[in-house]
């Protein structure tokens, strides 16, 4: 039971951390193209960095790093 309840806290900590994160990471890439040091097309769609990959469906892409980890399905 005990186990349990750790088990739960440690999730709900994690979930907590990673939304802080996210939030963190979306505010610096809104400052980024608000500053005008990047354009919304040039962002990665994964980590909002700068793409260096078109995606073909949406504004934006994905660099080097995220491509290699999230592969994107060639159109064909």
């Amino acid at each position: 039971m005990v186990l349990t309840k750790l088990i739960c806290n440690i999730n709900s900590l994690l979930f907590l951390m990673s939304c802080v994160i996210m939030t963190l990471l979306v505010e610096a890439v809104v400052s980024k193209v608000k500053s005008e040091d990047l354009n919304i097309e040039e962002i990665c769609l994964s980590c909002g960095g700068k793409s260096q990959e078109q995606h073909p469906l949406f504004e934006g892409g994905v660099c080097d790093d995220c491509k290699v980890s999230f592969p994107m399905v060639e159109a064909s």
